[in-house]
């Protein structure tokens, strides 16, 4: 019964999370917001699209079984400079911009710890045009160093 109930929660929370994407989105095309570029640059100096969807393959403070425990963890940059990402029981809207070097993304969020309203923020450093390390940060919470895969 009780997962029931926070399957539901889960269910409602991520709606919510997906119409502000939405309407965030909207913003944007009407030409409310700008927003960076994005294309990054791996340490060996080539362009990166970041857009698309990143992997999670490694957290410093969760195994992947926590990782992937209600589906596999990712982060997901879209080409507004928006996105969403989720491991574990954490999932959040992303605010992304690229650095003016190229070199980083760096992000805020907004979501839920475990059904909990939360916020945070982080980074990623390219690696190569598949991969990148960096750092995600719940606020007044954990931190974790990450490393995500570009997936096809």
């Amino acid at each position: 019964m009780l997962a029931r109930v926070h399957n539901k929660a889960l269910h409602a929370t991520r709606m919510l999370v997906r119409f502000c994407v939405s309407l965030r989105s909207i913003l944007h095309k009407t030409g409310r917001r700008s927003r960076s570029r994005e294309l990054g640059v791996s340490s060996g100096g080539k362009l990166i699209n970041i857009v698309g969807k990143w992997r999670i393959k490694w957290m410093e403070m969760w195994d992947q079984d926590f990782v992937d425990l209600i589906e596999p963890g990712y982060f997901q940059f879209d080409k507004d400079g928006l996105g969403f990402f989720m491991f574990g029981a954490v999932e959040g809207q992303i605010d992304y911009r690229v650095t003016d070097d190229g070199a980083r993304v760096e992000f805020s969020w907004s979501g839920n710890d475990d059904g909990r309203e939360n916020s945070g923020r982080g980074w990623f450093q390219f690696q190569s045009a598949g991969s990148a390390k960096g750092k995600i940060f719940i606020h007044c919470g954990d931190e974790s160093a990450v490393n995500i895969e570009f997936q096809a």
